[in-house]
């Protein structure tokens, strides 16, 4: 998470689209400080943009959430980075336990 980056803003033409979008379909990441019972901040993650090359994410510091996406990217990474947030159940579980 800590080298994460803000790429660009998202361009005002698709900006309704890209919220939308958010709103329906997109991963809560909650990040906690130590001993914290609410998160600090919260991440909501969307898609990749149409070149692959950057994610939408919101962000969420305590109750105030942003008004305005970004578009976010890692710097030694190419692709977008939803696939980095996986939250189906079946990918954590330990298939190796019967081995």
């Amino acid at each position: 998470m800590k080298r994460i980056r803000v790429k660009q803003d998202v361009p005002e033409i698709s900006l309704n689209n890209v919220l939308t979008t958010l709103a329906v379909r997109h991963k809560k990441v909650e990040i906690f400080l130590k001993g914290e019972s609410k998160p600090h901040k919260t991440w909501f993650i969307g898609g990749a943009t149409n070149d692959h090359m950057g994610t939408y994410m919101l962000l969420k510091v305590g109750d105030k959430k942003s008004d305005v996406p970004y578009i976010t990217h890692k710097q030694d990474m190419y692709g977008s980075l939803d696939i980095r947030f996986y939250t189906n159940f079946h990918d954590w579980r330990f298939t190796g336990v019967f081995n």
